[in-house]
């Protein structure tokens, strides 16, 4: 996911299948540029210059609330064995990884998005983030239409259950958008109760 190609890789999906709804994931780590560079948070301003985007996605995937993100915690070593996870000089970046989003970011994020005409699509670690999207709305920051993801992937995120699940639906307004997410082992039953 190097940012200096997301331009050319947009423009390209945009004239084969114009019909296609494109989403950026653009609020996590970026692929690095060079052979042998790590990958790596950018600053905020640079994240910010995905509603610059030209073409313009149709949407933005936004976290809400900086959380640790370790993407080993629910899985175990043959999960990972012969993926960059595995590799044991990476493993404990993936263990130690954090996603940043403080309040200020995410709210002027949100506000260059809706101006550019590109909609959020809120990542939601648990309810404490829809929560606080939902203060958003009431204060005017964000005026919808509500896509939100459930991400189930432990280590700081929810714990992939449909108990948390239920609970995150439960709070969730009529007519938003939920897709669901997990991993490793969890993919089939959390896909299986999200589309119950």
């Amino acid at each position: 996911k190097r940012l200096s190609m997301f331009n050319e890789l947009i423009a390209g999906v945009r004239a084969r299948v114009p019909e296609m709804v494109i989403q950026v994931g653009g609020s996590i780590s970026f692929a690095p540029e060079d052979d042998g560079s790590a990958a790596k948070w950018l600053s905020d301003d640079t994240r910010h210059m995905l509603a610059e985007l030209s073409p313009k996605p149709d949407q933005v995937t936004v976290t809400v609330n900086t959380t640790q993100m370790n993407v080993t915690e629910h899985a175990g070593e043959d999960d990972f064995r012969g993926v960059s996870r595995g590799f044991p000089h990476l493993y404990n970046t993936y263990k130690d990884m954090i996603v940043p989003s403080n309040p200020s970011w995410a709210e002027e994020h949100v506000r260059r998005l809706s101006a550019a005409g590109i909609q959020s699509a809120f990542q939601c670690y648990n309810i404490n983030s829809f929560e606080t999207i939902e203060r958003m709305i009431r204060r005017g920051v964000y005026k919808g239409p509500l896509v939100m993801n459930w991400v189930a992937i432990s280590g700081g995120m929810d714990q992939a259950n449909i108990y948390n699940l239920a609970n995150f639906l439960r709070a969730a307004p009529d007519n938003a958008v939920i897709t669901v997410e997990s991993s490793v082992l969890n993919v089939l039953p959390i896909n299986m109760i999200g589309m119950a």
